[in-house]
């Protein structure tokens, strides 16, 4: 009865009464543990879609972009998430159809999307959305086309954009100025490379890990300085990683979890490495996933609290409390083993989680909250 009051609790919190939302049957309770949280479904999308972006706006709306239902299907359109009601509307759509794209909250409030697959085709365009507006303007093009890249917000503002692949793997790094909406080189990578992250550290510079070349799988990383528009070698991780994620912790270490070594689908992985910047060294966590994941490069984030929120590759969802070192599962599930989905925080500490494809590459238009 006491753990039924909770979960009500939660559930109101959430505004699942208003919005009458319903929960899987069975599943809701299994595993609670109030520490880390609940999932509960939400309103779902207008679109069906998969390896798309969401952006918190200034406003605390979030703008969800682009996409692909199957493969070869790749969206255009857009809707904006209101979670003052828990629902999406759509929007205008893009000037360009792409998936696997990035989106970029700008210091002025703009939201740059560049690149990512139009087909199967790599595109170098660039467009950027103007939440006062509404719109979304065409400004150009990247200086190379880029699938599997990274861009990363600088703390200056412009946005260094790495790696990536066009006719395979590219070493090629360039940087956007939003003064004046142009794309200029910069430094090359050490080592080409895709399907890698990159992460800001407080200092400023970037931190690169991963990734793939020549079908290589890589354990390498590598740091960008944007003083001096550089990249230098910043030793191996344990283990080779792709489509894995990475997230700063409020210590200025990063966590890098999951990917996987060699065929996708065969070798994922549920190890934990955390780099620390002043060694500039690589360590294995000393806890390891509760599951095996991969593509979840966009459905990590840090909490407000400083735990860690995992989406993707499996129903569960897992949070790790970075206090005391322990992976936990939220209270919930996601329908089923999500690829490429979103996690998005909110502004009230909520995080929205949507979209991805399951095993035979389809995707949802399924979304769902978690409240810590």
């Amino acid at each position: 009865m006491r753990l039924l009051l909770v979960l009500f609790v939660l559930v109101a919190f959430s505004h699942s009464l208003a919005h009458a939302y319903s929960f899987p049957s069975g599943k809701l309770g299994e595993n609670f543990k109030g520490s880390v949280g609940v999932v509960v479904p939400t309103h779902s999308m207008n679109v069906a879609r998969s390896a798309h972006t969401s952006t918190l706006l200034p406003n605390g709306q979030v703008l969800v972009a682009g996409g692909m239902v199957r493969e070869g299907d790749i969206l255009d359109s857009a809707e904006i998430f209101d979670p003052a009601t828990d629902t999406f509307t759509a929007i205008e759509t893009m000037n360009q159809a792409r998936v696997g794209h990035a989106a970029i909250l700008l210091h002025d409030g703009r939201v740059l999307i560049v690149g990512g697959f139009v087909g199967r085709n790599e595109t170098a365009s660039a467009e950027i959305y103007d939440s006062q507006q509404g719109e979304f303007k065409t400004i150009g093009e990247m200086t190379t086309p880029r699938g599997g890249f990274t861009a990363t917000l600088l703390l200056d503002g412009r946005v260094l954009i790495t790696g990536g692949e066009f006719d395979g793997e590219l070493a090629t790094a360039e940087i956007f100025n939003p003064l004046t909406n142009s794309f200029t080189a910069t430094g090359n990578l050490i080592e080409a490379r895709a399907a890698h992250t990159a992460t800001l550290l407080l200092d400023g510079r970037v931190l690169i890990t991963g990734g793939i070349r020549d079908n290589q799988v890589l354990a390498t990383a590598e740091i960008f300085d944007p003083i001096t528009g550089t990249f230098s070698a910043a030793g191996h991780m344990n283990s080779q990683r792709r489509t894995h994620a990475a997230v700063l912790l409020t210590d200025g270490e990063v966590l890098i979890l999951g990917g996987s070594t060699e065929e996708d689908w065969d070798t994922r992985l549920n190890s934990v490495e955390i780099y620390n910047p002043q060694q500039d060294a690589f360590a294995y966590y000393p806890a390891s996933m509760r599951q095996e994941r991969f593509k979840l490069g966009s459905s990590v984030t840090t909490l407000n609290n400083g735990q860690v929120l995992i989406v993707g590759g499996d129903t569960t969802v897992e949070v790790l409390d970075v206090q005391v070192g322990v992976f936990q599962d939220a209270a919930g599930q996601v329908d089923a083993d999500r690829f490429n989905s979103t996690a998005t925080q909110l502004n009230d500490g909520r995080v929205l989680i949507a979209g991805g494809y399951d095993y035979d590459i389809r995707a949802t238009d399924q979304a769902w909250l978690y409240i810590p």
